[in-house]
């Protein structure tokens, strides 16, 4: 099974400033990250983005406050935020409901 993620966690402490919005980019991986190329916002544009995504997304939030809202996606699991997938695998009760 894998997690389903309801909404972007994008703390600006992470990701860092925003870029143009543009179309057309050129995408391609190598090494465990992310290169984005090009892209047209009116102009042409000759940028390199390069980003690096966490093998867990929800490891960035840093509070149980800021884990907990996430609706389901990450949950706080001994003293970090982690994806509920992994806090099931180390034996973290989720507080899922029952059916009978």
């Amino acid at each position: 099974t894998g997690t389903t993620w309801r909404r972007w966690i994008h703390p600006v402490s992470v990701v860092g400033d925003p870029v143009n919005r543009s179309v057309s980019l050129a995408m391609t991986t190598w090494g465990g990250r992310l290169f984005l190329s090009g892209g047209f916002n009116g102009v042409t544009l000759g940028r390199l983005l390069t980003l690096t995504v966490p093998s867990d997304p929800c490891a960035v939030l840093p509070t149980p406050e800021a884990c907990n809202t996430t609706t389901g996606s990450c949950v706080w699991c001994r003293g970090t935020c982690t994806s509920s997938d992994a806090a099931e695998r180390i034996g973290c009760l989720l507080g899922h409901s029952t059916c009978s």
